[in-house]
């Protein structure tokens, strides 16, 4: 089933070309999003300790430190392509890190949560995304999703300059939204998502998470 992998996969590649794509461009299906989910309970003291551990690494750490610590956080809570999206942040190479994205955000839960954090369709996004120069594709997703962005303290100048992870953080808030409010541990992963702006391999002796 066609979703937004392949649009996605060019928005990873190091720059879009300077003409848009064919017009045979085979956009993704849309499907109906899937119910709202009936989350597990979140371990709040291991909640607690990443948002503490967040704080005490230096800034190019948090990401993947972030991210990494949500992913164990949200393992059996949301899916398994969305979680290992959050894991793939960390990951050593930047191709397998943009492709392991990609193909996280390449699910129904992903545009599920797009539509409840953002306004408009996630596949239509994707193209846009697709066909723009690096520079330009954040404030795409800042037009897009100004009230997703707001509630991650995200919506001026502070918020991160990787339009692949900024959209993994959305995606992420909507779909953890759907299932109810957010734990304050888990608000803070997100926030650093959505508003860091360098990331680097964890350390082996960093912690990544509780």
């Amino acid at each position: 089933m066609r979703r937004a992998l392949v649009l996605l996969l060019s928005l990873a590649a190091c720059s879009p070309p300077t003409d848009p794509p064919a017009t045979t461009i085979k956009l993704p299906t849309v499907d109906a999003p899937p119910a709202a989910p009936s989350l597990r309970p979140l371990d709040t003291l291991a909640a607690a300790k990443l948002a503490q551990a967040i704080g005490t690494v230096a800034p190019e750490y948090q990401i993947p430190i972030a991210a990494r610590g949500l992913a164990e956080l949200e393992r059996g809570r949301l899916g398994d392509p969305l979680v290992d999206a959050l894991d793939a942040i960390a990951a050593a190479t930047s191709t397998e890190r943009s492709h392991r994205i990609a193909g996280g955000l390449d699910d129904a839960e992903a545009s599920a949560g797009w539509t409840h954090a953002c306004t408009g369709a996630f596949p239509d996004v994707a193209r846009q995304l697709a066909t723009l120069a690096a520079g330009e594709r954040v404030p795409l997703i800042q037009r897009s999703c100004p009230a997703g962005l707001a509630r991650l303290r995200a919506a001026g100048p502070e918020v991160s300059d990787d339009a692949l992870t900024l959209v993994l953080a959305l995606v992420t808030l909507g779909a953890l939204e759907r299932g109810g409010p957010l734990d304050p541990g888990e608000h803070q992963a997100l926030v650093t998502l959505a508003t860091a702006r360098a990331v680097q391999p964890v350390p082996a002796d960093s912690p990544t998470a509780p």
